[in-house]
């Protein structure tokens, strides 16, 4: 892939949170954690937060919510991009234990990674996961307090302190570094994989990942389909959220790596989960594998959008932390 026509940035930070008593949780906690953002957000910046959608909004283009889950095309940048659905501008990553239950006073965190646009975003998201704490999660909607978020090499973007009720952050030039946010080209991870040798290469998925092909949800997952879904989730973000297209031979390059990678083996399991969706007002049913594939051939030229797919995740719901695999 040509580096100079493939621009892309992002940021990853993890937010540290406390429980201010028991908070019950489901096994899989995405839609828990993304369903309580948005409702948070919807009460940060809606002038009128009981409408379920944007529709009618007489400011849709200067709204952190709309941008954030409507994504309407005239918010930021210009797209020529015809999908019906635009890709979020976040992934959420949720605690990825299997324990449904955080006793009061105790720590747990999740991810949150940001694309283009979204990066400048990142204190809409931070005050709507305080307000997020004040309204509570789970049965019963629990409290937490957001203590503090850090950049994903762990330096730290914003500490919260109380003063007169209000949430405030501490970012002062006192503090050096702290209060900067990390932002990571796509050239780093060009870097990154400059010195990576070997013919087989192994991902883990540990979130329901859901991948569509012709239609359908497969668990019948090849290079190509990777490769494919990969390409035109990172090459839409990049033209929806940052801004520039990316200028691409995309038959030869699929040809070429369809070509030069194949399948070694496939270890892959549905799993599934249920959410309740307010926006919606039903229930909906979420479903995707889980496991390891082992590709092998010709992969270093493919390794740097493999490691931005890690930021990415693949599939659709990843703003739920679908998708989510790590390259071992």
């Amino acid at each position: 892939m040509n580096t100079t026509t493939t621009p892309f940035s992002l940021a990853t930070f993890t937010f540290h949170l406390v429980a201010k008593e028991r908070i019950e949780l489901p096994e899989y906690k995405g839609s828990t954690f993304r369903g309580g953002f948005g409702h948070a957000l919807k009460q940060v910046w809606c002038l009128r937060p009981q409408r379920r959608i944007c529709e009618h909004c007489q400011n849709p283009t200067a709204c952190a919510y709309s941008y954030i889950f409507e994504t309407p095309r005239a918010f930021g940048n210009e797209t020529y991009v015809v999908a019906e659905n635009l890709p979020h501008p976040f992934v959420l990553i949720p605690p990825l234990t299997k324990a449904r239950e955080i006793a009061a006073g105790d720590s747990f965190s999740f991810g949150l990674n940001l694309f283009g646009s979204g990066i400048h975003l990142v204190e809409s998201f931070i005050y709507a996961f305080d307000k997020l704490g004040d309204i509570g999660i789970g049965p019963g909607q629990k409290k937490f307090a957001l203590e503090k978020v850090t950049n994903g090499d762990g330096s730290l973007v914003y500490l919260a302190s109380r003063q007169a009720g209000s949430l405030r952050y501490d970012n002062s030039e006192d503090n050096g570094d702290e209060g900067q946010v990390r932002v990571i080209d796509f050239d780093e991870l060009v870097a990154a994989s400059a010195n990576w040798e070997g013919d087989e290469l192994r991902l883990d998925f540990l979130t329901p990942t859901h991948v569509i092909h012709h239609g359908r949800p497969t668990i019948e997952l090849t290079w190509e389909i990777f490769f494919r879904g990969l390409l035109r989730r990172a090459s839409l973000l990049a033209e929806v959220h940052g801004g520039t297209k990316w200028e691409l031979d995309y038959k030869n390059l699929i040809d070429t790596a369809c070509n030069t990678v194949k399948l070694k083996s496939r270890k892959l399991e549905w799993q599934d989960w249920e959410r309740y969706s307010n926006r919606q007002e039903r229930r909906m049913k979420f479903w995707g594998f889980v496991g390891s594939v082992v590709f092998e051939g010709n992969l270093k030229p493919y390794l740097p959008l493999i490691k931005l797919g890690e930021y990415l995740h693949l599939g659709s719901k990843t703003s739920f932390g679908m998708g989510k695999y790590q390259k071992r």
